[in-house]
């Protein structure tokens, strides 16, 4: 007799434990099935037999998903998904497929199968019958939630109707959108689900479309599980029988609340984008007590209020109200009047609206008709760049002020702010103006009294100067006549009785006094420059020239020569720019008389863009020292001894007062020994 050794011992126990195992899935009444992860049959017990109707030959090597029903497609791979990830499924209740077409509800419960080396290698499960009611309800549900999630995320509903418009059929899609029970739509019940505002108004268009059998279309709110009123359109069609009467009713209903708001949206937005169109073409066209309540109308309007007030902050940081409406009164203003309130002033609702800097409304019962009081309020400040500048208030509309009005009523000023800036700028501007304007014209009022009061003075002292030169010439014109008339009889009757040196004293005394009579003559001349009137004209200065040449032919001597270039067209008094070509000319002829061969050019020197041409003399003369240029055009100032070169000393400044009158100006170059050149210019210089 031979013995076992231990290991073939415990290889049989094994053995036996695995037939013991078999033998107790194989009794069991439940179905127990083993697969792989890609749906292949492995195992499969006798209850699974029972319970599916297949023999084991006819399924191992086959996909489990022969058991799955069409309306369940894809749930038994889900399961292998999620077993794969090493998840265990418990008390699933489904619906399974029996070999001969019928339908056996089921709850099964899924676990992994692991390998030696711990990974997911298959599938074990265990399903149990649990008969076919309960498989009945969880299908139902199931279709329910199908329904309600089909309603919920399409936002379609499909209903049936017989043909006197009841519902008589079950329509899972409404019940899951409006949260009715089949009991409830029954019959008409389902029109208690629609809003009932709109049930009036379309009853008659669906009893029309009753009685026509024509098609129904319409649109009403019907009220979703979660008891908010959805927009609808709604269309049913009947369905005719052979002969032409309506055998049933098949319809929808589509949610186009969206739809709907979006259009409110669109229309909102083209109304307030006319309302700023309407804003720009107010604040850019009229006066600023007609553009608040041209603003106010249009806010008014928008906002559906029938009461309201516009004010800016002005320069001092109070709040205007250029046209004061309230029904609030205030001491400083009445209806229709501007008013002004300091910051200590704002008060109710629209003061702390502004100093809180924030909008607000409030809603209290609404006033009787012939009160002028205040209730439902609704205030909002006007920012630009974060910095408060005005305000709008509305009141008293029909309804309570909510979210969506101060919203409007914030976008209306936000879109406002920079516009309704740009005008208060431009209104302070233009104050500060009329005030500069104001002071301005009291000034220039002012100053032109104080002007004709000068004037006057200066009129006076000019007749009183002009009456005092007359009189002093006449005055010394005597004793220089008598001085003259002695001296030259003395010279005449008695000069053999005189010493050489007594009739050179005599003669002295003769040239100082005829001296004396050019200077009376050249001041006298002098102070009339400056009295006598412009009569200015064109003027061709080449002739200006021509007749001073003519003036001083008995200067001109065969030893000078003169030159004459273009000279350009200028406008001012010929008789004065005569005599400034007078003096100039008649000075060149008497400093270049020690010259052998003198000359003298007059010409002038064009300037670019327009300007006036500046004209000259120039002579090659004695000239004279730079050094004192500044005296040149002085009344009595001379650079040269009388006794070399005789003169009053008056000519350069009348040539200088005559240029000044003008608005021109005369000026010169000289060197010593080298000659000098006046310039001048008879129009005033850029």
């Amino acid at each position: 007799m031979s013995v076992p050794m231990a290991g073939q011992t415990q290889e049989r126990t094994i053995e036996e434990l695995r037939s013991y195992l078999a033998a107790i899935v194989d009794s069991s009444d439940d179905a127990i099935i083993g697969k792989r992860l890609d749906g292949v049959i492995e195992t499969w017990n006798r209850g699974a037999e029972r319970l599916y109707g297949y023999a084991a030959p006819e399924v191992v090597g086959r996909h489990i998903a022969l058991l799955e029903p069409p309306e369940l497609p894809g749930e038994i791979s889900g399961i292998l998904a999620r077993i794969a990830r090493g998840e265990t499924i418990r008390h699933h209740r489904t619906v399974r497929m029996r070999k001969d077409g019928g339908r056996v509800g089921v709850s099964v419960t899924v676990s992994p199968i692991y390998d030696a080396g711990g990974r997911v290698v298959g599938a074990s499960t265990i399903g149990r019958d649990i008969g076919e009611r309960a498989a009945l309800e969880d299908a139902l549900h199931f279709s329910q939630e199908r329904y309600r999630s089909l309603a919920l995320s399409g936002a379609l509903i499909v209903w049936t109707m017989n043909a006197k418009g009841e519902a008589v059929e079950d329509w899972p899609m409404w019940r899951a959108f409006t949260g009715q029970r089949a009991g409830e739509l029954a019959g008409r019940g389902w029109a208690n689900a629609v809003h009932p505002d709109d049930r009036e108004r379309v009853s008659p268009v669906f009893a029309n479309a009753l009685r026509s059998g024509t098609v129904y279309e319409t649109e009403y709110r019907l009220r979703r599980h979660d008891s908010e009123y959805r927009h609808m359109t709604v269309r049913g069609v009947p369905v005719l029988e052979p002969g032409g009467r309506v055998r049933e009713w098949i319809g929808s209903c589509t949610d186009i609340t969206e739809r709907k708001r979006a259009e409110e949206e669109a229309r909102q937005s083209q109304r307030e984008l006319a309302l700023k169109t309407r804003f720009a073409t107010i604040f850019l066209t009229l006066p600023e007590r007609e553009i608040f309540a041209a603003v106010l109308d249009a806010v008014l309007e928008h906002t559906q209020s029938p009461e309201g007030i516009f004010g800016y902050i002005d320069e001092a940081g109070a709040l205007v109200f250029p046209i004061w409406t309230w029904g609030e009164g205030h001491p400083s203003g009445a209806p229709g009047e501007a008013v002004r309130f300091r910051r200590r002033e704002w008060t109710g609702i629209w003061g702390r609206a502004l100093i809180e800097r924030r909008s607000m409304y409030s809603n209290e019962p609404p006033p009787p008709p012939d009160s002028a009081s205040v209730r439902r309020v609704l205030a909002v400040p006007i920012f630009f760049q974060k910095e408060p500048i005005g305000l709008f208030a509305i009141a008293n509309k029909a309804t309570d002020y909510g979210e969506s009005d101060r919203e409007m009523l914030e976008r209306i000023a936000r879109d406002t702010a920079p516009i309704f800036k740009a005008r208060l700028q431009r209104d302070a501007q233009e104050r500060a103006r009329e005030h500069a304007e104001e002071e301005i014209r009291t000034m220039n009022a002012e100053l032109e009294e104080r002007v004709q009061e000068r004037t006057a003075q200066l009129q006076a002292a000019n007749r009183e100067l002009e009456s005092f030169a007359y009189s002093v010439s006449h005055d010394l014109r005597a004793p220089l006549r008598a001085i003259h008339g002695f001296s030259r009889i003395l010279m005449e009757e008695h000069a053999p009785l005189l010493s050489p040196e007594c009739r050179h004293y005599l003669e002295v005394v003769r040239d100082n006094a005829l001296q004396m009579g050019e200077l009376i003559d050249d001041l006298l001349t002098f102070s009339r420059l400056s009295r006598q009137p412009l009569q200015k004209q064109p003027i061709a200065p080449a002739d200006l020239v021509a007749q001073a040449l003519h003036d001083l032919s008995p200067e001109l001597a065969p030893r000078i020569e003169i030159r004459a270039g273009d000279l350009p067209p200028c406008e001012g008094d010929p008789a004065l720019l005569k005599q400034v070509f007078v003096n100039l000319l008649s000075n060149a002829i008497k400093y270049t008389g020690r010259r052998e061969q003198a000359r003298i050019e007059v010409g002038a020197q064009p300037r670019a863009n327009g300007h006036a041409a500046v004209y000259y003399v120039r002579d090659n003369g004695v000239g004279f020292d730079m050094r004192y240029v500044h005296k040149l055009f002085g009344v009595f100032q001379r650079l040269h001894h009388a006794a070399d070169y005789p003169g009053t000393g008056i000519g350069l400044a009348n040539v200088q007062r005559i240029l000044h009158r003008h608005g021109g100006r005369a000026w010169a170059e000289a060197a010593v020994g080298q000659g000098a050149t006046f310039y001048f210019t008879m129009e005033p210089e850029p």
